[in-house]
């Protein structure tokens, strides 16, 4: 997984958001 890799995810309100991933994060699959 890179770091400071932008993702983007589709909100619960249906619209589309782009947010970044930093080493930090934790991604649940």
């Amino acid at each position: 997984m890179a770091a400071n890799k932008s993702v983007t995810v589709l909100a619960p309100n249906g619209r589309r958001q782009t947010v970044k991933v930093t080493p930090n994060t934790t991604i649940l699959q």
